[in-house]
C-alpha cells in the first residue's frame, strides 16, 4: 500500500499573509505532517495534519489557511472582493 500526502504549499514557496495588521511576504521553510494511526476503522484525527513554518526566525506555526499566493489575492480576501 502506498500513501501519498499532498500539501497546498511546498518548501521554498513564497506566500502572503497578515502579521500585526500588515501584509507580509514570507517563504515556507519547513512543513510538518503529523503521523497517526491507520486502522481498519480509518485514521486518527491528527493523521496527515499539515502545518507550515515560514522564515526560520518565525516561531509561529501556520495551517496554511491564512496564506495567499499573491499580494492581490490577500488584498481581495481582506476586503472581501469577489
Amino acid at each position: 500500500m502506498e500513501l501519498i500526502i499532498k500539501t497546498d504549499y511546498n518548501i521554498g514557496d513564497k506566500v502572503w499573509l497578515m502579521q500585526n495588521n500588515k501584509p507580509v511576504e514570507a517563504t515556507v521553510t519547513s512543513i510538518t505532517i503529523e503521523g497517526g494511526e491507520v486502522t481498519d476503522k480509518g485514521t486518527s484525527s491528527k493523521f496527515g495534519k499539515t502545518t507550515y513554518h515560514i522564515n526560520p526566525s518565525n516561531q509561529i506555526v501556520y495551517d496554511g489557511s491564512s496564506f495567499y499566493s499573491s499580494y492581490e489575492a490577500l488584498k481581495d480576501a481582506v476586503f472581501n472582493k469577489e
